[in-house]
């Protein structure tokens, strides 16, 4: 029954099937979304809402959703409600309300890609020590597989510590999708692996923290790792100045 009444007061409105009614004021105008997440406004006032700043603003709402239809379901009320603001008779305020809806979509969506980066690093940093696990229970490990293996785990947390820390300074594209900056989430890792077991071959041809080449105590190897997964840019630099010292000595 409720159904049959609300199709009935569509079609009385000359609404279109599965429009959601945001506001009406009789006689002046009808604010409504389409069942395809458009928000249309009908009536002799609607070119209130016309009027250069508020035209800009919807543009720029309008390129945010583009590339994020999702927003529309979310923020589509209160884009209605601005209108209102216009018909009503306060074109600025509903400039002023439009403009801190593209403000708050877009810290949504930065949000929304801090989350999907820190998710896809998460699940990158894991995985050297789920692969540790069952190598150790199903093979036997050498000194060198068992410092390689440990070194891609504390390289592994060290970048992820840095993720928490950096991806609220990070530039993202926030227009990419959440799968696209899972990816960059997991590259970092990968990085920070790759920076752990470079440490261990500088460390066994002596070119860095040569005394922990023999040493039995694990902690400052660890530390090293650690470190070099954290530091983006600290084995890069050392490969660097390995090989300006290289050109050199030729």
């Amino acid at each position: 029954m409720a159904d049959q009444a609300s199709r009935a007061k569509l079609e009385e409105l000359n609404l279109p099937d599965g429009a959601h009614i945001i506001a009406r004021e009789l006689g002046k105008y009808t604010i409504y979304e389409t069942r395809d997440h458009h928000v249309v406004i009908d009536g002799p006032d609607s070119d209130k809402c016309q009027k250069p700043g508020i035209h800009k603003a919807m543009m720029e709402i309008a390129d945010i959703t583009i590339h994020n239809p999702k927003l529309k379901t979310e923020y589509n009320s209160r884009i209605g409600y601005a209108y209102k603001i216009a018909l009503d008779g306060d074109a600025d305020g509903c400039e002023s309300e439009l403009k801190k809806i593209a403000q708050d979509m877009t810290s949504h969506m930065r949000r929304t890609c801090q989350r999907a980066y820190q998710i896809g690093a998460l699940g990158a940093a894991v995985v050297p020590s789920i692969v540790y696990v069952i190598a150790y229970q199903f093979c036997p490990l050498n000194d060198l597989a068992i410092r390689l293996f440990s070194a891609a785990v504390f390289a592994a947390l060290g970048g992820f510590l840095s993720v928490l820390i950096g991806s609220r300074q990070l530039e993202l594209d926030l227009k990419e999708s959440f799968g696209t900056t899972m990816v960059y989430g997991i590259f970092r890792i990968i990085i920070g692996v790759i920076s752990g077991v470079v440490v261990v071959f500088l460390i066994r041809a002596d070119f860095l923290l040569g005394p922990l080449k023999k040493a039995e105590n694990y902690d400052a190897f660890a530390v090293a790792c650690f470190v070099a997964g954290f530091s983006e840019r600290l084995i890069p630099n050392v490969l660097k100045n390995f090989e300006s010292s290289t050109r050199v000595r030729k």
